[in-house]
């Protein structure tokens, strides 16, 4: 199962509605993580475009006024994303329900593929 396949069982994009969290920026020694992006392996590229993008990272060992600049932007890319998406949602039982649709097209496929 593909994460497109995914993906594509829901009528508004998942990626809509997410953000990636990263964590051990520190691990990064000062670099910005736009400059890593452009030398990280190209899944790791793909999967942040696919997102529009929008991911905050992590500095583990950050303190005060750095930590909580770190709370304030993840906040704000929150925001951003609940105003983006205008108050629409997905519930957990809306998820378990594409899940099982997910799981009974799977088996079919299985079905089929075996014949």
């Amino acid at each position: 199962m593909t994460p497109k396949f995914c993906l594509s069982r829901f009528v508004m994009p998942l990626t809509e509605m997410q953000t990636r969290l990263g964590t051990e920026k520190d691990d990064l020694d000062g670099m910005d993580f736009c400059d890593y992006l452009k030398q990280a392996p190209t899944a790791i590229q793909e999967l942040i475009r696919k997102f529009r993008d929008c991911y905050h990272v992590f500095n583990n060992k950050a303190t005060g006024a750095e930590q909580e600049d770190q709370r304030e932007q993840l906040l704000t890319l929150v925001q951003d994303v609940v105003d983006k998406c205008k108050g629409r949602y997905y519930t957990n039982s809306q998820y378990q329900k594409t899940e099982e649709e997910i799981q009974k097209e799977t088996q079919v496929l299985q079905e089929n593929y075996r014949e």
